[in-house]
């Protein structure tokens, strides 16, 4: 197993920023955990804002970079994340392409949906999301937990939840931090347990203006979209359901 060095602060901008300089410095190396209690200015996907209030767990993990792509790497932390939250809590949390970590928090139930369980709908919330970059030889895998159970801001309440105060999250944040940094499985394992958490299989869904059925993922984690008589690879983007 690969010995970790954290470094720990009470407040950043953001852990992935602060990776950034720390490679660009030769500050960091491979197995480095950047750990803030809060960030001021955290970023998702497309440059998004992400809520990052005090209570939660935000992290960055240097990695070497021994891959093609980043999609490995963001199913990977994806899995890890769900694993240490079905460890640490009794809460089964999924995924909603491409990296964003989904809990069910009310119980909503879409009419004729046979299978609730993998249905996209507002009965799921997120309780956290990924964002893999690139910096020089490096990639740097940022993740963000909520825990706050409560109730969010009127901006977030319908969308947002945690998975709870009680976890500790010291020993939460080793756990996803060495099941990353020390993985052994192949991008095949992994894109096999990412696709079997993957809500919204078989809905219709806009992915940036595309609109079909999603059928799933292929071996690269890219998103498989049933347009008409066509199915189309989709790499990146922005996934929401059709209503």
């Amino acid at each position: 197993m690969k010995i970790m060095r954290m470094k720990h602060f009470q407040k950043l901008e953001s852990t992935n920023l602060t990776a950034k300089e720390m490679i660009k410095n030769e500050e960091a190396k491979h197995g480095d955990v950047i750990v803030a209690s809060m960030q001021t200015g955290g970023r998702g996907t497309n440059g998004r804002s992400f809520f990052s209030p005090k209570g939660g767990l935000y992290m960055s993990i240097v990695l070497d970079n021994k891959r093609e792509n980043s999609s490995g790497l963001m199913a990977l932390a994806a899995i890890s994340v769900c694993k240490g939250i079905e460890k640490f809590t009794n809460k089964k949390p999924m995924i909603k392409w491409v990296n964003d970590i989904l809990i069910r928090c009310a119980d909503i139930a879409p009419i004729n949906v046979v299978n609730m369980d993998r249905h996209l709908s507002p009965s799921f919330k997120k309780a956290g999301g990924i964002l893999v970059e690139m910096a020089g030889d490096k990639f740097i895998v940022g993740i963000g937990i909520n825990f706050f159970e409560g109730e969010y801001g009127s901006e977030l309440k319908d969308i947002a939840c945690g998975i709870g105060q009680q976890v500790d999250k010291d020993e939460f944040l080793k756990c996803i931090a060495s099941s990353i940094i020390n993985n052994s499985l192949g991008d095949k394992e992994i894109f096999c347990d990412y696709k079997n958490r993957l809500l919204g299989i078989g809905q219709e869904v806009y992915v940036d203006g595309v609109k079909g059925f999603m059928q799933g993922i292929n071996d690269e984690g890219a998103l498989l979209l049933n347009v008409g008589d066509e199915v189309k690879t989709i790499y990146a983007g922005t996934l929401r359901v059709c209503t």
